[in-house]
């Protein structure tokens, strides 16, 4: 939120994550769809970047850099076990 003297605009974290699970699910239909859905697939190219945007300021406004960081890791780490099984 960006705050304007005593109001706050913008959009919210929570909004932001909303919109790229949105985006990520058009992706997926755009591609089961197939051929002329390329749109919906490109619309679902934008949730990655929400994602990374949302985990480096998970970063900047953390206490605790380093455990946040090792909790990413540690989940990626069993996330590919999983996903490879």
């Amino acid at each position: 939120m960006i705050q304007v003297g005593r109001r706050e605009i913008g959009i919210t974290g929570f909004a932001l994550r909303i919109i790229a699970v949105v985006a990520m699910v058009a992706a997926f239909i755009g591609r089961e769809k197939g051929y002329g859905y390329e749109w919906l697939e490109a619309f679902g190219w934008t949730s990655f970047t929400i994602f990374a945007f949302l985990l480096v300021e998970g970063v900047a406004h953390s206490s605790n850099k380093h455990l946040y960081v090792r909790r990413f890791i540690v989940f990626g780490i069993i996330s590919e076990f999983l996903y490879d099984w």
